[in-house]
């Protein structure tokens, strides 16, 4: 069975509200997980930083982030 994590966008949402939108804006983001959230707004932004403790969390965000975002590590 698949699991449908936020459909409404309601997590982006509240971001985008808090933050007050990402045009232009770095961001850091703590605990990325698989990424799911963060390609979502990365295009918009200036800069992304989004880190997470877990290697294969990592791994999967490589894997599912588009292909025009680029993807560093340290």
């Amino acid at each position: 069975m698949a699991v449908c994590q936020d459909p409404e966008n309601s997590e982006l949402t509240a971001l985008q509200t808090f933050a007050g939108g990402f045009a232009g804006k770095r961001a850091l983001e703590i605990g990325c997980g698989n990424g799911r959230i963060t390609w979502q707004y990365a295009d918009e932004a200036a800069l992304v930083h989004a880190i997470d403790p877990s290697d294969k969390k990592i791994a999967l965000a490589r894997e599912t982030t588009p292909a025009h975002l680029e993807i560093t590590s340290k």
